[in-house]
């Protein structure tokens, strides 16, 4: 459990994609600006945090990680996210929203201390709420998002390959999905969500 909020923060730790040219792959490098820049803002440009958090915490609530004995072994935030999520999908909507809301917050104050750049000496950043207990166990240290290639693109929409590199957790594959907003390319959605945390469940953590 831990490694995959690892993996939904950092969107949240930075990247180096492939290319600086104007195409799909820019998301990443703009990302990667906003992390090594200690600046959430800039961060934003090239992924839009509400929409990849809400969208992970959806798949979150729907996987069998969180679902008796798995996920009463995944404590803490599983455990919580096992009894709310159980409900209609209007409160699994709800829930859903609460939570990114929290990982949100997280993930700026993890820019914005340059906790997620691995500066020396930079805070942990402060959590509270329904996810703190997994959040603030997360150790700090550089992450990076390495991009890849583009998988397939229809106009403003494409797909991207990348792999999430945590120097404790390990390598982790990542399908990005982007799309030309206002003219920049951004980061809108982790498209195997379901496939990692098959691999944190594996993992035990």
């Amino acid at each position: 459990m831990k490694k995959l909020f690892l993996v939904l923060l950092l969107l949240i730790c930075g990247s180096r994609p492939v290319t600086g040219a104007d195409g799909p792959l820019s998301a990443a490098e703009t990302a990667q600006k906003g992390i090594d820049a200690c600046d959430s803002d800039l961060f934003n440009r090239g992924v839009d945090m509400d929409r990849v958090a809400f969208l992970a915490m959806q798949d979150l609530l729907k996987a069998d990680i969180l679902k008796g004995e798995a996920g009463k072994k995944n404590g803490g935030a599983a455990e919580i996210l096992i009894t709310l999520g159980a409900g209609s999908p209007e409160q699994a909507a709800l829930i859903g929203r609460l939570l990114a809301s929290e990982l949100r917050g997280f993930a700026v104050s993890g820019i914005n201390s340059c906790l997620f750049a691995g500066k020396e000496g930079a805070q942990p950043a402060q959590s509270g709420g329904m996810l703190a207990s997994t959040l603030t166990r997360l150790a700090p240290g550089r992450r990076e998002i390495k991009a890849g290639k583009i998988l397939d693109r229809n106009k403003d929409k494409a797909r991207i390959s990348a792999e999430f590199v945590d120097p404790r957790a390990g390598t982790f594959p990542l399908v990005l999905g982007v799309e030309r907003q206002n003219g920049a390319w951004r980061i809108v959605e982790i498209d195997n969500v379901p496939e990692l945390l098959e691999r944190a469940a594996a993992q035990g953590r």
